[in-house]
């Protein structure tokens, strides 16, 4: 199956990346444990992989996201946490990055692991829904082909200051 879509090369963000006909729709509570496992690979892993994430907005890098980020840190080379808000350092070992008001990286939400044993991500573009947080819908895909992880990487690191950590 063919994700990355016709014009990638020169994608600003992940969902960019992607063809929107090989993408699904789900709810923001089924695709949680899905980021939770990937992000879980940073822990589990023998050689520590980069962690990079777009949290949409600093609200949802929660105290439960804080510490999850942390104990990755703690292990990880690299932990990146992107969003509208957050500090540079927004959480221990973490670094982190404001995404500004024009960058259509607000509408996507995004979880890249990049290692030497594994290749994954969850990325996932906002519906726009209203109501509960929940329920809100992301067009979504969760994939390991490395091409496709790495440039989603990419497109998340360039936004990182590297004078800054």
């Amino acid at each position: 199956m063919r994700l990355l879509a016709a014009a990638a090369p020169g994608a600003r963000t992940p969902g960019a990346l992607l063809d929107p006909a090989r993408l699904r729709v789900g709810a923001k509570h089924h695709l949680l444990p899905i980021s939770r496992h990937i992000e879980e690979q940073g822990l589990q892993r023998g050689s520590p992989p980069v962690v990079l994430a777009a949290f949409q907005n600093a609200a949802y890098f929660t105290p439960d996201t804080i510490r999850r980020y942390e104990a990755l840190a703690a292990r990880c080379p690299l932990v990146v946490a992107l969003g509208a808000g957050l500090p540079p350092s927004p959480a221990k070992g973490v670094r982190g990055a404001t995404v500004g008001p024009d960058d259509p990286l607000l509408g996507e939400w995004v979880v890249v692991v990049v290692g030497s044993h594994y290749t994954g991500a969850l990325i996932s573009t906002d519906l726009g829904d209203e109501g509960p947080d929940a329920d809100r819908r992301f067009r979504f895909v969760v994939t390991h082909d490395h091409d496709v992880v790495v440039r989603a990487a990419r497109s998340l690191l360039a936004r990182v200051d590297p004078l800054l950590g």
